[in-house]
């Protein structure tokens, strides 16, 4: 006897399996550049650019000659990573991951550990300051309305810029205070909580501009405040975040949540299930800010 998938179970796996490509497809566009210069680099070493060995090679002399900082070796390692396994359907043996985490381990070591140090780009704000921004867009005004939908989604979901473009209507479920993310390294979906003011601001939004299931959530609208359906670049969002907010960046928006959450007695398996991070040790390292005040009230 054959077993039946049911249809409504078919078309969800359909669906997952098309947010996980379009996921997929966009990791391979944001780490093109790398991939470039990885294979001009294996041509012109006349090494074969399928294999580990050669990603190995290419690793060790960026650490070695070309002192590249640990966050660079990181991002290179998993673009490399990712284009080797999708590309060529190819698998680190526990052997390359064990030489991979010994060439990290420089870092630490010597003359390295320069090259460790990260200068953050982006701090954490206080959340109501932020908030009290970002409600400076509560008004009747049609382009408010999208702004503040948008900041208090960005905020609360912690999002990433190319994880906020990619999302769509149909992403929402607002009726169980949750959205369905692309996650933008892991390349997997990931459902994120929403606070009730988060809801409301996406109805009204959704409302007011008519929008569809299957349109762009930030999409673009023109200097009249016009809406169209499309994905924006994440660069430019990235711009359109900063002009809205004074000069506060997405990242800003990401820190400061997960900086809130911490310092409202969230542990980091909480943090990591809001966010998507699958490292908690990225978390305590990157994202949350403790300040000398913070220490000192417990001194």
């Amino acid at each position: 006897m054959t077993n039946v998938v049911p249809l409504n179970k078919a078309i969800h796996e359909k669906q997952m399996n098309e947010i996980v490509e379009q996921s997929n497809l966009k990791k391979l566009q944001d780490y093109k550049g790398e991939f470039n210069l990885y294979v001009k680099w294996a041509k012109a070493s006349s090494y074969p650019e399928d294999s580990f060995e050669t990603v190995e090679k290419y690793l060790l002399e960026q650490v070695q000659v070309k002192r590249v900082k640990l966050n660079t070796f990181n991002r290179k390692h998993a673009a490399l990573k990712f284009y080797l396994e999708y590309q060529y359907d190819l698998k680190q043996t526990d052997k390359q991951t064990t030489n991979t985490k010994a060439m990290r381990a420089l870092y630490k070591t010597g003359e390295y550990m320069k090259l460790a140090s990260v200068q953050a780009k982006t701090k954490a704000e206080n959340k109501d300051e932020v908030l009290g921004m970002i409600d400076k867009y509560d008004t009747k005004e049609k382009s408010d309305i999208r702004k503040r939908a948008i900041l208090l989604v960005n905020l609360i979901t912690a999002n990433r810029p190319s994880e906020m473009v990619t999302m769509k209507v149909s992403d929402f479920n607002l009726d169980n205070n949750e959205v369905l993310i692309s996650l933008h390294k892991q390349g997997v979906p990931h459902k994120k909580r929403l606070t009730i003011e988060c809801v409301n601001a996406v109805k009204k939004y959704i409302k007011t501009f008519d929008l569809n299931s299957d349109d762009y959530f930030v999409g673009k609208a023109d200097k009249h405040g016009n809406y169209s359906s499309a994905e924006l670049d994440a660069n430019v969002y990235n711009k359109h975040v900063k002009r809205w907010l004074n000069g506060l960046a997405p990242y800003s928006l990401r820190k400061t949540q997960i900086t809130n959450m911490y310092k409202n007695g969230a542990d980091i398996p909480v943090i990591a299930k809001q966010t998507g991070h699958s490292s908690k040790e990225t978390i305590t390292k990157h994202y949350i800010d403790v300040y000398a005040n913070d220490v000192d009230q417990y001194l």
